[in-house]
């Protein structure tokens, strides 16, 4: 009989302790239980740093925090606690992602819109320059790419579209030229998508994909362009350098369609 009330005084201790464990948690801040989910998972702070974006002061702070809300005496006292708490063995790797890195924070927000700004403008110099050097270059998607393997694909059909559009108010480029600005952001997600789904683990993505990105743009911006250029505009771009490239073709193959073909998908590819 005494065993038995000893074991229930011991079974209503742990029901306490655990009871208290959670409530401190609770207490802890969006913020520090991220941190706390972190150093569960025996990362250093420079680590969760790198990881949530921020200081490693910011991050000692927090940790601070955590310690002292959970009442946590060292690290093996931490380990233990996430234990009770189920946090080691119910929050996933990819959960874990979703709670950080891949939530739009406001910092994120302002990175994302300023450098989408930023890239917009990049295009359209780029475009502007290769029509002062009279090369026979679009130079007005590089960007496109960037923003949507750093920000998603919205960010890059945002870039897509606006470079365009200051393309056809500024430098008279056809506004249907839209959907190959639009197809070079929607191929670059694809591929990117894809390279994070083969390679998880990896944070950087590959040079080789980069590669890709631009080889199947310059495919497709070659059939939407010159299909659109041909037979929407006549075959003209409204870019001095390429269409006087295609006229350059035409001289000899005297077929202006095929000549569109030829000078667009040559020009693509170079780009």
């Amino acid at each position: 009989m005494q065993t038995m009330l000893n074991n229930h005084g011991r079974a209503h201790n742990i029901t306490n302790d655990l009871t208290y464990l959670f409530d401190n948690y609770k207490s802890l801040s969006k913020k520090e239980r991220e941190v706390f989910i972190l150093l569960s998972q025996d990362m250093h702070v420079a680590d969760i740093a790198k990881k949530l974006g921020k200081s490693e002061k910011t991050v000692i702070n927090q940790r601070t925090e955590v310690y002292s809300k959970l009442d946590i005496k060292d690290r093996h006292d931490l380990f233990e606690k996430a234990k009770l708490l189920g946090l080691i063995y119910c929050m996933s790797e990819n959960l874990t992602d979703k709670l950080t890195s891949k939530k739009w924070t406001s910092r994120r927000i302002i990175f994302t819109v300023l450098f989408t700004a930023i890239s917009i403008g990049i295009n359209y110099l780029g475009s502007f320059l290769a029509g002062l050097i009279a090369f026979p270059l679009y130079l007005d998607s590089v960007m496109t790419i960037a923003v949507t393997a750093l920000c998603g694909l919205v960010p890059g059909l945002i870039c897509a579209f606006c470079s365009n559009l200051l393309l056809s108010i500024f430098a008279h480029t056809g506004i249907f030229f839209s959907a190959c600005h639009l197809s070079t952001a929607l191929i670059a997600w694809l591929v990117f998508r894809t390279e994070r789904k083969n390679h998880p683990n990896e944070k950087l993505l590959s040079a080789d994909s980069f590669m890709w990105a631009g080889f199947l743009a310059a495919i497709s911006n070659s059939i939407i362009g010159d299909t659109i250029s041909t037979f929407v505009y006549g075959a003209n771009t409204s870019i001095p350098q390429v269409d006087n490239a295609v006229q350059g073709i035409y001289v000899v193959i005297r077929s202006l369609p095929v000549a569109a073909y030829i000078g667009g998908t040559i020009t693509n590819f170079v780009d």
